[in-house]
């Protein structure tokens, strides 16, 4: 996203947010102030519009911290961190304005009769110039739009912060100091006025709110300069691609007197364009100042392979049982000239035919599960190995062995293969223990309890259970929770029979307050085996 650059939509809003301080400086009419309702509309469109371009790129984020957490945690902390001070400002503003409506048209005004959203046409004070300076000027100038001003400040000066020296200069920190600057204006004809009195100060009420909403405006803007430039950092400096790291692929790690060993040696996500160098032998490895590795081959008796379609063929004779270690270096030309050298070891044994057996997906096996397991015995095909189990029945598929455990303890797996027609002999055998599927965790906005904006539980559908780092894509479905809440010291519960929140859950959900707990509770699921299970409980304090 180029920084500092206006959409022709946000030029138009600025055009009219220009036309709108010319016509009020001109004392126009009430009527003439209604035509700012239709400008009014453009802006808190245009903040939706942001507000949902910023969520599709902290999902992008998600995404990625999924795929590398290492690389991405910091700069999603950081963008986190933006998008909680920004939703604290916005939301500060938003709430500025239901008090100046307020204040105007008397106590439970038709206009804010919407929980969600103020129905700007209902405000029958449009033209009033005293609710904004009572709420926003205040007696000796101690209103709140001082604590508007040092919010605003806060937002820009940690957005200020995260962006490096290199960037110092750039249209990004322009377009931050520009968006939020809450400086006073410059004296004009021996009249000196600050940044509150400019905004708040003399102003009809229509006209104060469409201000107020092209305040939004820039931090969302802000927000979203800022967020796209911490996400850019991901990606920066490398070759087209999210990771860069040596692989080696083995036919086998286990390779039988009198055959060969085999591996594939190549970089993951390459560019076809740009083949990489292959070195093998020993390296050394020298710490630079900024931490990272330089490495450079030992001497020069060290093998080159011959590259095909991006990939190193290594091979050796495998003649003699033992333990064999190989390395070497994996060396790609960048687009601006520096060479990348990512360091590989890899090790190989040869040795004499036994059976291999290891759990494709975990160490144990799980109750009530098809447990996949590989099979394997060198020097033997597939259809020449079969397996027996205690305490569980098994299945094949075309690529693995599934095992389904019956009671709790451990199965033993006999591996055998058929040497000749007729003839099998055993293999191994392999202990598992059986464990239980754990029970899953239940949340509500990905959020397991605490602290929780009223507007992100008010948007929530529904309760999920899932099991965090399970091994199995598991579904928990869940079919009943009740939500509790108390108000005025009663006590108020309604139930769901599905994960699903409903109409009366979520008028509930929508009336809390600042500081209120709410509970979902008695959270049951079903789980894979057909049982009902309760989950417990998790609870949130509305901020």
């Amino acid at each position: 996203m180029g920084h500092g650059k206006e959409t022709p939509r946000q030029k138009m809003i600025g055009m009219m947010y220009l036309m709108l301080t010319a016509m009020l400086a001109l004392n126009v009419s009430k009527e003439i102030l209604d035509v700012f309702l239709v400008i009014n509309e453009g802006i808190v469109k245009t903040n939706e519009l942001f507000y949902q371009k910023n969520q599709s790129v902290y999902r992008a984020f998600d995404k990625q911290m999924s795929i590398n957490p290492n690389k991405v945690k910091k700069w999603k902390e950081y963008a986190d961190n933006v998008k909680k001070k920004a939703d604290e400002t916005y939301t500060f503003i938003e709430d500025l304005k239901r008090e100046i409506i307020t204040v105007a048209d008397g106590s439970e005004p038709e206009a804010l009769m919407h929980k969600e959203h103020i129905l700007f046409e209902e405000i029958k004070g449009k033209d009033k110039t005293d609710a904004p300076a009572q709420v926003m000027i205040g007696d000796n100038e101690q209103g709140k739009a001082k604590d508007l001003k040092k919010k605003i400040n806060e937002f820009r000066e940690y957005c200020l912060k995260l962006i490096d020296n290199k960037h110092k200069d750039s249209a990004l920190v322009h377009s931050i100091e520009s968006g939020l600057n809450t400086k006073d204006p410059k004296v004009r004809e021996g009249i000196t006025e600050t940044w509150e009195a400019q905004h708040f100060e003399h102003w009809p009420l229509m006209g104060t709110l469409v201000i107020m909403a092209g305040l939004q405006t820039n931090i969302r803007n802000a927000e979203a300069e800022m967020i796209n430039y911490l996400y850019a950092h991901i990606t920066e400096g490398e070759l087209n691609f999210n990771k860069l790291e040596a692989t080696v692929i083995p036919n086998s790690n286990y390779v039988i007197k009198g055959g060969q060993y085999e591996a594939a040696v190549f970089l993951a996500a390459r560019d076809t364009t740009k083949p990489p160098t292959i070195l093998i032998g020993p390296y050394d490895s020298t710490k630079k100042a900024d931490g990272t590795y330089e490495y450079e081959m030992r001497g020069t008796n060290y093998e080159t392979l011959p590259i095909e379609e991006g990939r190193g063929r290594y091979k050796r004779a495998a003649t003699t049982p033992g333990n064999y270690v190989w390395q070497g270096l994996i060396r790609l030309t960048t687009p601006d000239g520096l060479t990348i050298s990512k360091p590989f070891k890899q090790q190989y044994q040869v040795g004499e035919a036994t059976a291999v057996v290891s759990p494709t997906k975990m160490n144990v096996f799980y109750l009530g599960l098809e447990n996949p397991v590989d099979v394997s015995v060198p020097g033997f095909t597939p259809n020449q190995i079969s397996i027996n189990c205690t305490n569980a029945s098994v299945s094949k598929t075309k690529k693995e062995w599934m095992i389904t455990p019956k009671a709790l303890g451990e199965v033993k797996l006999t591996v055998q293969v058929e040497i000749s027609k007729g003839q099998r002999r055993a293999m191994g055998v392999k202990e598992f223990r059986v464990k239980p599927v754990p029970d899953p965790v239940p949340m509500v906005a990905g959020m397991r309890g605490g602290d929780i904006s009223k507007n992100v539980l008010a948007a929530q559908q529904a309760v999920i259970a899932e099991l965090p780092d399970f091994l199995f894509d598991l579904k928990f479905p869940v079919v009943s929770f009740t939500l509790y809440t108390s108000s005025k010291g009663f006590a108020i519960e309604e139930t769901a029979n599905s994960g699903a929140i409903t109409t009366r859950q979520k008028e509930i959900l929508r009336g809390l307050s600042i500081n209120q707990k709410v509970i979902f509770e008695n959270i049951k699921v079903k789980k894979p085996d057909g049982k009902i299970a309760n989950i417990g409980s998790i609870s949130f304090k509305v901020k």
